[in-house]
């Protein structure tokens, strides 16, 4: 996943995300996925504002019902 903020990140950091999947995407009632995974690509969005994009390698995910 790639995505911009304004966290400082750097390579190798840990991080989780969580995704709400509507039951439009998965088909099945809303669930929640908590997904853990580390940073292995930084890269200056805005140098304006100080935003970085960050390229999050997934290690795992778990699925709960919604």
């Amino acid at each position: 996943m790639f995505l911009a903020t304004d966290l400082r990140m750097g390579i190798g950091t840990v991080v989780e995300v969580v995704l709400k999947m509507p039951q439009e995407i998965t088909g099945e009632p809303e669930t929640e996925w908590r997904c853990t995974g580390h940073v292995v690509r930084v890269s200056q969005v805005d140098s304006e504002v100080g935003t970085q994009g960050v390229g999050v390698q997934f290690d795992c995910y778990q699925v709960a019902k919604g």
